[in-house]
């Protein structure tokens, strides 16, 4: 008795056009929506440094799928920093908080780069004053 047999070469009940248009639509989909960056590729954490007005800042962040926390120190006068915000896309946002009665608090908004934050600063002793921080290490 002879055995039927059957062609593996298609799944049961999907013919060769219906595979194609499944590699056409998955082709677009990847064009069109993955392949696009939807922000940068690099997180806030680490160790970053830059000068505003004659002022040394350090600031070591942590990036939590788009919360940001950490620590730092501001010189002249000199005083401990609280960080918290967020980073949406390329765009960060943070409160900073400072211990001295001179330097409250502050805020920056600004935009990631691969090694920079660059943005501006607003709030006591700022006022929409340009800061670029540099990433010393991760």
């Amino acid at each position: 008795m002879r055995r039927a047999t059957r062609d593996t070469r298609h799944p049961v009940g999907v013919s060769q056009p219906a595979i194609s248009r499944v590699l056409v639509v998955a082709l677009v989909f990847l064009a069109n929506g993955c392949a696009r960056p939807t922000g940068p590729r690099e997180r806030v954490d680490g160790v970053w440094e830059g000068v505003v007005d004659e002022r040394a800042i350090v600031l070591t962040l942590e990036d939590s799928a788009g919360r940001i926390h950490g620590s730092g120190d501001i010189s002249r006068p000199s005083a401990q920093l609280v960080a918290v915000g967020m980073r949406v896309g390329d765009r960060v946002f943070l409160t900073i908080l400072s211990g001295t009665a001179v330097h409250s608090y502050f805020t920056l908004e600004g935009r990631l780069h691969d090694t920079a934050i660059e943005g501006v600063l607003h709030g006591e002793g700022f006022q929409h004053t340009p800061v670029r921080l540099c990433r010393l290490q991760r």
